[in-house]
Order: C-alpha cells, then structure tokens, then sequence
C-alpha cells in the first residue's frame, strides 16, 4: 500500500517506536526535524521520506536566506539518501506568509526554484500544494505548474473532506499534469478543519476508499495529521 503520515512539527524521537507500530512506509517533516528524520530512517530504511522546507514568512524571505537555511541540512538530507524537497506550502494561505497574486507568485516562486536547483541539482524538489480552501486555488497550482514543471520532480496535492471531495480534487491535478505515477503526490489528506464527523466511519466509509482509489492510480497518500505543536511561527 503507498500511503503515509505527516509527522509532527515537534521533536518525535521519543515516539520513533509507536509511529513504526503504525505501519506507514512514507513520512513527510519539517526540515526542522530532519535530526529526529534521520533517526527514524536508521530503523526504517526502505521508507520514503520528504522534508518540507518551512519559511515563516513565505515568499517574504529572501531566496538568500533560504538558502543558507537549506545549506544547513542538506548535507545530512543527502548523504542519508533522502532527495525529495518541498520549499514553502500553501502560497494561497495568509497563515502561510504573505500571499501574492497567482503570477507574481508563480514568478517568484520560479526565480527561488532556479537558483535551489542550480545549487543543488540532485535534489528531487517538488511543486508545493495550495490549499483547496480557498476559491483561488485551482489558479494558483495551473500558474505555478507551468512555470515551474521543467524544474521539479513532483507535484504535492492536499485534499480534505468526502471520499468524492478528495478524489475530485486528485482527478483535477491529473488532468492538468497528465500524470498517473509517482510524480503525483498527495501530501495531506483528512476529513477537513472544520467538520465534525466520526472518525472511524469516515475512515471506512471516506479515508480508506480514498488510499486505495489512489494505490490504484499509483499516487501515495499521506495522512495529516499525526500531532501538531502550533503556531508553526513559533519554530525557529
């Protein structure tokens, strides 16, 4: 089965036995638990795992300063075999950073990607998911995409909501990057914030569906969320 977690945005190495206990072969972190990451591959060495670079300010920060936070771990990403890279998430979300038109994000967003991959050429970056809560989402992922397809290994999708919400959305990113492989991957799923459901129905009746619909399609799915410390602000 491809499908995984998002692991907490707090330390987890004392946790590393009961995430292994869950049975997910795909973890996705932030870079500023790549420490704990690498402890937890040590045990888990066939696992996928992606490091999502978070910046507090989006695409406020200097692409200068995010290199040089990149620079600070990507060694130890590297010579661990870990190569897939998220840089930013969520470009459409205000909690995110400031948010720029779908353009002038694209544009952006583009000029940071060029000088990460001409640094680090070997790195598999991936094109950051927008959040389907807002309207614009759609806009934002078509106008970055195109930009940026020629530079990156993979497209994130997050999804939330109803078996049929969350396949909907899926179908959509298929149809705008006519991939059915790897190179589609579904970073977070859940029933969405907000709603109030049970849990364990939604999951037979919605979440399990929706990771074999996926398996089918070859696209991992990663369930968000094992634990989150907020704000995310507050992580340096």
């Amino acid at each position: 089965m491809r499908y995984g977690i998002g692991l907490t945005n707090g330390p987890f190495k004392d946790d590393i036995p009961k995430i292994i206990s869950l049975g997910f072969s795909s973890y996705i972190a932030l870079h500023h638990q790549l420490q704990d990451v690498l402890l937890l591959k040590q045990q888990q060495p066939n696992a996928r795992f992606l490091i999502r670079h978070y910046a507090k300010n989006g695409l406020d920060t200097s692409i200068e300063s995010i290199a040089y936070d990149i620079n600070s771990y990507i060694h130890d990403m590297y010579n661990n075999g870990i190569l897939d890279l998220v840089v930013l998430n969520e470009l459409n979300n205000p909690i995110e950073g400031k948010v720029y038109g779908s353009w002038e994000t694209a544009d952006k967003y583009y000029k940071l990607l060029v000088t990460l991959k001409n640094k680090w050429p070997n790195i598999k970056f991936h094109l950051p998911a927008f959040s389907p809560g807002f309207l614009s989402w759609q806009l934002y992922t078509r106008s970055l995409y195109y930009k940026c397809k020629d530079l990156i290994s993979a497209v994130d999708i997050h999804t939330y909501g109803s078996f049929n919400q969350m396949a909907e959305i899926v179908h959509w990113y298929i149809e705008l990057t006519d991939e059915l492989s790897e190179r589609l991957v579904v970073t977070e799923y859940n029933f969405g914030a907000g709603n109030e459901v049970d849990i364990s129905d939604w999951t037979r009746d919605h979440g399990i569906p929706f990771v074999e619909y996926c398996n089918k399609l070859d696209i991992y799915t990663h369930w968000f969320i094992y634990e989150w410390i907020n704000p995310d602000s507050a992580l340096k």
